[in-house]
């Protein structure tokens, strides 16, 4: 385990734009990020890397030192609920933080072991940065406070995310609400396969890929009613593995 940073929502006055004040303050915070929270950091150690997502292209953050890597992202439209998904019982919403700690402390067991077979297999350094509780309930905190403003403190989500299936062979999603000028997404911050024979199997097993994939519907279906519900007009996953892209399609 070690030290990794990500950043978010870099922004600059439009009063101020096209001074290059983004670009300095991003080559700066570069620099300092290499031992920010390390402690000892004058004993050689640093941290491990750094992470962002933009949504101005690769060239600029590449310019400053940020390594451009190959993602994607699914896009969905927000939609009302269809009458067979209100009446699904596989499918409920996650709205306790007790059961987000517990589905997150499960998503982190099964991130470790899937990056030890990954770097034992092919001999590789494999990094990802931990989905923990902590981590999720504040992204989820963020969104608490943005909305206490956007909707004037009379109205806050209860639905965190949805769940399908039963422990042992459950398919889960978290997400959180972003209210923006230039429009409101509804973020899919993890969707998560428990069973992992079901990850191995269901390229060849018709039972196992037939379960995922109306797993995953299903609890997309939901989001994007929670999408309508909440003014947001996309519902956005992003950087999903091959398994997952399979099961969306």
């Amino acid at each position: 385990d070690g030290v990794a940073h990500g950043l978010g929502s870099v922004f600059t006055n439009p009063r101020f734009r096209g001074r290059g004040y983004a670009g300095r303050m991003m080559q700066e915070v570069g620099k300092a990020l290499r031992w920010w929270q390390v402690a000892g950091w004058d004993d050689g150690r640093h941290v491990l890397f750094s992470v962002l997502y933009s949504d101005i292209g690769k060239s600029f953050y590449a310019r400053r030192g940020w390594a451009p890597f190959e993602s994607s992202h699914a896009t969905f439209p927000p939609s009302a609920p269809a009458a067979a998904e209100t009446n699904n019982t596989v499918l409920r919403p996650i709205t306790d933080a007790d059961e987000i700690a517990e589905l997150c402390a499960v998503d982190e067991r099964l991130l470790r072991a899937k990056l030890a077979r990954r770097a034992g297999a092919g001999g590789r350094k494999c990094v990802a940065l931990a989905p923990d509780a902590e981590t999720m309930m504040w992204h989820m905190a963020r969104e608490k406070f943005i909305m206490g403003r956007v909707f004037s403190g009379q109205m806050l989500p209860k639905v965190r995310g949805a769940v399908y299936g039963s422990p042992g062979r459950r398919i889960w999603a978290l997400w959180t609400r972003w209210y923006y000028k230039e429009g409101n997404l509804l973020n899919i911050l993890r969707l998560v396969v428990e069973d992992e024979r079901d990850e191995a199997d269901s390229s060849s097993s018709s039972s196992s890929s037939s379960y995922l994939v109306e797993g995953v519907g299903a609890i997309l279906r939901l989001a994007q009613a929670e999408a309508a519900g909440w003014r947001c007009e996309d519902v956005q996953l992003w950087n999903p593995d091959a398994k997952l892209r399979g099961l969306i399609e």
